[in-house]
C-alpha cells in the first residue's frame, strides 16, 4: 500500500510529453530562409504550493542566403569578368530551457501560470558557397563547404500560459520570450518570441 501511494504521488508531481509551436519574430538577417516551426520534448516536476520546474529540449531550423554579383577591376589584358557569389547557411538549432513556473488556481482544471528561467542554445552550422566567374575564356565555378558547432549561448526566458487538464492529458498553450546574451549573427536574432503548445501526461 505504501508503494502504491508513493507511485500515485509521484505520478501527480511528474509529467512528460511533447512541445511544439512557431516563432513569431523574424531574424534580423537579409534573405532569411529560416523555418518557423519548433518541435521537441518537455518534462515537468511539481514542487509545492503551485511551484514547479520544467526542462525542455527544442529543435528549430534557421537559415540565411546571400547573393552578390560584381565586375572586378579590369586587368591589363583588357579581359573583363563577371563574378557571382552565392552563400547559404543552414543551422540545426538545439535549445535547452530550464524554467521555474508558478501555477495559479492549482486545484482547477484550467491553471494559468507564469514562468522564467534560462535557455541554453547550440547550433550545428552547415555553410555552402559557390563562386562563378564568367569571362572570354568561359565559365568556371568553385564550390566550398564548411560545418561547425556554434558557441554555447545563454538567454533569459519569460512567459505565461495556462494548463488545461482533460482526464490524464494536459494541454498547455503559452507565449515565451527569450533575450539571448550573445551578439546577433547570421541566422540568429537577439530577441526571440515563440507561441508553444505542450501536451503532457
Amino acid at each position: 500500500m505504501c508503494f502504491v501511494g508513493t507511485s500515485v504521488a509521484y505520478g501527480q508531481r511528474f509529467s512528460y510529453g511533447v512541445k511544439g509551436g512557431v516563432s513569431t519574430i523574424e531574424p534580423d538577417t537579409y534573405n532569411d530562409e529560416s523555418k518557423r516551426y519548433i518541435v521537441g520534448a518537455t518534462v515537468e516536476y511539481r514542487l509545492w504550493r503551485g511551484f514547479a520546474v520544467e526542462g525542455d529540449f527544442l529543435y528549430r531550423r534557421n537559415g540565411v542566403r546571400f547573393d552578390a554579383s560584381f565586375t572586378p577591376v579590369i586587368p591589363s589584358n583588357g579581359d573583363s569578368a563577371l563574378v557571382s557569389i552565392t552563400q547559404r547557411l543552414r543551422l540545426d538549432v538545439f535549445e535547452f530551457p530550464v524554467l521555474g513556473k508558478y501555477y495559479f488556481r492549482r486545484d482547477s482544471k484550467v491553471q494559468p501560470f507564469v514562468l522564467t528561467g534560462y535557455s541554453f542554445r547550440k547550433a550545428f552550422a552547415n555553410g555552402d558557397a559557390r563562386t562563378t566567374t564568367q569571362n572570354a575564356a568561359g565559365t568556371s565555378t568553385q564550390n566550398s563547404h564548411s560545418s561547425n558547432w556554434t558557441p554555447l549561448d545563454i538567454g533569459a526566458s519569460f512567459g505565461t500560459g495556462l494548463k488545461w487538464r482533460v482526464g490524464p492529458v494536459s494541454f498547455s498553450p503559452e507565449i515565451r520570450y527569450t533575450r539571448w546574451g550573445s551578439h546577433p549573427s547570421a541566422g540568429f536574432s537577439k530577441n526571440q518570441a515563440d507561441v508553444l503548445l505542450g501536451i503532457t501526461f
